[in-house]
């Protein structure tokens, strides 16, 4: 599951492709998200444990009006942060 937040507003949905660089979402992007935003990541676990995370994430430019699929998520400054992060999102039996 993948929340945006932006402006005191909130969009669900899912994610076709994560990376520490960004995602690629199932639906597109309202026009009211823009610049940056803030963005949770929920895993659901074996069990349905869920793990979250939650990051800073930017509106990737150049995307059609109406098909806004990708956000950039904002680097992490130290390097322990980045590799993480990866293994957190490489963890196997997740739901994003």
């Amino acid at each position: 599951v993948i929340i945006i937040e932006s402006k005191g507003n909130k969009f669900q949905t899912s994610s076709v492709n994560i990376s520490v660089g960004g995602i690629l979402l199932a639906d597109p992007l309202p026009e009211w998200v823009f610049g940056y935003c803030t963005i949770t990541i929920i895993k659901t676990l074996k069990g349905h444990k869920q793990e979250s995370v939650q990051l800073t994430c930017s509106i990737v430019e150049n995307q059609p009006p109406h098909r806004r699929y990708r956000v950039a998520l904002s680097p992490l400054k130290r390097k322990e942060d980045r590799v993480k992060l990866h293994n957190w999102l490489s963890t196997s039996n997740s739901d994003t």
